[in-house]
């Protein structure tokens, strides 16, 4: 929803850290803001650990 949309992106303009799970519809739009990481089946705990590793958590 287009109100959805703006919140998100107040959301992304701010100083916090931010961890989404966005539809792929989104993806464009939103991309500029960070890092996207593609989740498929079999790569979780690859993709897991990659965000752990950016999130400085063990």
């Amino acid at each position: 929803s287009n109100k959805f949309k703006k919140v998100l992106e107040e959301v992304l303009n701010s100083d916090k850290v931010l961890l989404a799970v966005l539809h792929r519809a989104y993806l464009n739009k939103f991309r500029r803001y960070g890092e996207v990481f593609w989740l498929e089946k079999g790569h979780f705990e690859e993709v897991k650990e990659k965000i752990k590793e950016r999130l400085k958590l063990k």
